[in-house]
């Protein structure tokens, strides 16, 4: 299993796994399973390829594949190949390398998974699963031979898409911290151009093309409250507003399909007249369902979206709107759009992520390795197909205190943040893999290797003051949050207490010989051995973020309630026990300079991140910097985790970072939808 490892490996980034200048440094490499990971050297894999190629080569054997079969499974999955995809998978002749092809960077990936099969077969893992099925697929009633290219990639989120009537162009929304447009994108070239920016108060979003191409009908959230305008497509000012009105779609060039509620907490549908300017009903509650939105179906009908408080998981097919409606998918799914296909025989929808053929028979995956895709719409001759791929990263960057400069320390990682550094720069953090939450130590040189097992689902990792030990929360098998501590150099972890507050790093003490941690309801602060023994609770009630003071006296930490609790805010405890001290009213993320002289605390002022802090003692608190992050804050910052590198005295700050991507996929035969 290890050996297929490392040709799956070389086979896909074109480099050793395991390296060195001498024959005893490679063996030493692969001892301790030190290599590069595979989606930095080769970013262009899949995830869930990577996924099974790092679980080949695992340091440990007990947690690589059991037996060629189960590798031969997940290969198979991946592939496609499965009898599960074989027999869902509306395909015809699908080229599994181009559909892997999700943007211009990755189109090396045919020639790659050509590779991947062939490595695999030499060794002889797959026993012909693959063999006869890897170039085509059979013939299905469905797509045709697609290719995908990617439009735009942008930060922030890409939300709604829709079609000029001619096929040339496509609007969406971009939506990041603070602001919102409604972007125009050239289908052949990517150009794209901005047709209309958010107001102060407003986000935009979902826009969608009149069918004589003459105006959009923009999604519009203005101080809280849901509206729809009408917006020339040449950009420009609104021409009418439609109030307390979600779920918009066109029924003709004149009017306007959407929903509202009806006073109850439900939703019905309502028509508006551009002409007239006047609204009427057209489809009321029912007693089990609440109407999310319509869409007109191509020669007669609609689709009608059903779910509670605006938030569609089901999907029902009418004649009329004072027809019967039948259901085509069952409710309790994540519906994120759906898009008729130009004969009205079939639509496409995503569910829970993953794109569906949708007929009154039921519904097929269309790509199924590919999840996060939302808002598919198919172009009006039929033959291609937009869709929004969303990704969020947590980067890790390190930020000065005087707000002069920020650098990375771990960027655009898929599926990892939630790191601190230790005295080396060696950095530990959690990366998602095959959807368990994993630690990583990664060397300034770019090798990382696998600090704890999948299973632990472990997170917050925090350095001992001496760089040997990794304090962690983990998650144990009947749910509980566990605070564990392991030798960086791997073995068996410790559990020192349960019942542990989620998402909040334990600190060390500055001797390393004990961890304090939040922990309880009502939390309180705590503290226990790191050899194990009696947990110590410090505090009577509250106690979020605790942070060890540098000289070994104080535990500083916040109280998060809601803001009538006169005990919000920012509080010291002497470590050794004794009372508590309120230090300030704001309960967001509090850490301590490396010399321990000053507390510093994250604090939000509109759009942007401030550090303040107080003297020890004193806790007479001051505006130091507005931190420069190299963009907007993310929406709650000032509560993500925290820490200091031991070496610089920079904040080390979790950085999260939403980014879309719109895709389009091609070669669809409208003929078989």
């Amino acid at each position: 299993i290890f050996s297929c490892g490392t040709v799956l490996y070389e086979a896909l980034s074109g480099q050793r796994a395991f390296d060195g200048a001498t024959p005893m440094q490679v063996l030493q490499a692969v001892v301790r399973s030190d290599y590069r990971p595979l989606d930095e050297v080769a970013p262009e894999t899949p995830p869930e390829l990577v996924a099974v190629v790092e679980r080949c080569l695992q340091r440990e054997q007990s947690h690589r594949y059991p037996n060629t079969a189960a590798l031969a499974h997940d290969l198979a999955v991946f592939q496609g190949t499965d009898e599960q995809s074989l027999t869902e998978a509306p395909t015809l002749r699908l080229s599994t390398g181009r559909l892997q092809a999700v943007t211009a960077r990755r189109r090396r990936i045919a020639i790659r998974a050509s590779a991947v099969a062939g490595a695999a077969l030499a060794v002889g893992l797959l026993s012909g699963v693959m063999a006869g099925r890897f170039r085509t697929e059979p013939l299905r009633p469905d797509p045709g031979r697609w290719a995908v290219r990617e439009l735009l990639e942008s930060v922030g989120k890409l939300q709604g898409i829709g079609w000029s009537p001619d096929g040339r162009e496509l609007v969406v929304a971009r939506i990041d911290v603070g602001r919102s447009e409604v972007l125009a994108v050239d289908a052949s070239s990517g150009t794209e151009r901005t047709l209309i920016a958010s107001a102060p108060g407003e986000t935009l979003g979902k826009p969608v093309y009149s069918p004589d191409g003459k105006a959009l009908l923009v999604h519009v959230i203005a101080d809280g409250q849901p509206e729809l305008h009408i917006v020339p497509a040449v950009g420009g000012r609104a021409t009418a507003t439609i109030d307390q009105a979600d779920g918009g779609s066109w029924l003709d060039a004149e009017t306007v399909l959407y929903s509202k509620e009806d006073g109850q907490g439900r939703r019905e549908l309502w028509s508006y007249s551009l002409n007239r300017r006047e609204t009427i009903p057209v489809r009321l509650a029912e007693d089990d369902r609440s109407w999310c939105a319509a869409e007109p179906r191509p020669g007669g009908g609609f689709a009608l979206l059903a779910g509670q408080a605006g938030l569609p998981d089901s999907l029902y097919v009418a004649a009329g709107f004072a027809s019967p409606a039948r259901r085509w998918i069952s409710g309790g799914k994540k519906l994120r759009g759906i898009g008729w296909a130009p004969s009205g025989r079939s639509l496409v929808a995503s569910v829970e992520g993953r794109l569906v053929r949708v007929t009154a028979e039921g519904t097929a995956p269309l790509v199924p390795r590919l999840d996060r895709l939302s808002f598919p719409v198919l172009a009006p001759e039929g033959s291609r197909l937009a869709v929004v791929k969303r990704m969020e990263t947590n980067d890790i960057v390190t930020v000065d205190p005087d707000g002069d400069a920020w650098s990375c320390l771990l960027c655009r990682v898929p599926n990892s943040g939630w790191g601190s550094i230790d005295v080396d720069g060696v950095i530990a953090y959690r990366r998602f893999v095959a959807s368990n939450a994993t630690l990583f130590l990664r060397e300034r040189s770019g090798v990382e290797v696998a600090l704890t097992d999948a299973a632990e689902d472990a997170s917050c990792p925090a350095f001992s003051p001496d760089g040997g030990r990794v304090a962690y929360l983990a998650r144990s098998s009947d749910g509980e949050i566990e605070l564990r501590i392991m030798s960086r150099m791997g073995g068996q972890p410790v559990t020192l207490a349960s019942g542990v507050e989620a998402s909040e790093y334990p600190s060390w003490s500055p001797d390393g010989r004990f961890l304090t941690f939040a922990a309880g309801s009502p939390i309180t602060v705590r503290v226990v051995s790191a050899a194990g023994g009696q947990v110590r609770v410090l505090t009577p009630n509250g106690g979020d973020y605790p942070q060890w003071s540098p000289d070994g006296r104080w535990i500083a930490y916040s109280v998060w309630t809601e803001d009538s609790d006169p005990n919000q805010g920012a509080w010291v405890v002497p470590a050794d026990g004794g009372d508590p001290v309120m230090i300030g009213s704001e309960p967001t993320r509090l850490v301590w300079s490396i010399d321990g002289d000053r507390l510093w605390q994250l604090r939000r002022a509109g759009g942007e991140i401030e550090l303040w802090e107080a003297k020890e003692e004193a806790w007479e608190w001051r505006r130091r910097s507005v931190l420069d992050l190299g963009r907007p804050p993310a929406t709650h910052m000032e509560h993500l985790p925290l820490t200091v590198d031991p070496t610089t005295g920079s904040l080390v700050m979790n950085r999260r970072t939403a980014t879309g991507s719109l895709l389009v996929f091609e070669g669809l035969d409208p003929q078989r939808w």
